[in-house]
């Protein structure tokens, strides 16, 4: 996969990231931090 940045984090630890619109979590755990980011792009 040309131009491709994977960005990880321990097993089982919250984790997401935002590039734009796109936001996405590192397994089950990470809703709440998903969550945050997303409440962050509706600028709220």
């Amino acid at each position: 996969m040309a131009n491709t940045n994977f960005i990880v984090k321990n097993a089982f630890e919250p984790f997401a990231v935002r590039d734009g619109n796109l936001i996405t979590g590192q397994q089950q755990n990470s809703g709440a931090e998903a969550a945050k980011l997303i409440i962050e792009a509706l600028g709220r």
